[in-house]
């Protein structure tokens, strides 16, 4: 009906019908496609999130470095972001595919972190470039001492870690 319609409620209904595989992919498609075009010169790079279903797919690294191949990116042009949910599969899996991944030049972005099981482990584990704080975990700071207090803890962390971090929302 020519209404925006937010992630947050597309989303679940495409993992419910199991249409995030598909859209997932499309998505990637047009984004490559759109970095190798001359639509957007300003654009260094574009996250793209992941669904678990990606993830967890044997032909990820194929279908990934076909795309950037076809449209003739390099692969600092993408980033990956991955919700905590991911982190709750299979870890081994996950640190496999992440690894062969990072290795051919792409970056891992956690994003919404703070939202779920906050697995300070898969961050120390898993090989990100970046960290997103979630906006409800940073919607005190400045102003609420606690919230000051973890947020600027967390910050020490990622940097200490050698992690970019975003706070969403902001």
């Amino acid at each position: 009906q020519g209404e925006l319609v937010p992630p947050s409620l597309f989303i679940p209904l495409a993992e419910e019908t199991g249409l995030i595989d598909r859209l997932s992919w499309i998505v990637l498609e047009q984004v490559c496609r759109l970095l190798s075009s001359d639509q957007v010169p300003q654009f260094q790079s574009v996250s793209i999130n992941f669904s678990t279903q990606q993830f967890m797919s044997e032909e990820i690294i194929e279908r990934i470095t076909g795309c950037l191949n076809r449209y003739r990116l390099s692969p600092g042009r993408l980033k990956l972001e991955i919700t905590e949910r991911v982190l709750s599969e299979d870890m081994a899996r996950m640190r496999t595919m992440m690894e062969r991944l990072t290795a051919l030049g792409l970056q891992f972005y956690l994003d919404d972190f703070g939202t779920g099981y906050s697995n300070l482990a898969g961050v120390l584990e898993l090989p990100f470039a970046c960290v997103k704080l979630d906006h409800s975990l940073i919607s005190g700071y400045p102003d609420d001492e606690r919230t000051s207090a973890m947020v600027d803890t967390m910050l020490d962390l990622f940097h200490a870690m050698d992690c970019q971090v975003v706070a969403e929302g902001v």
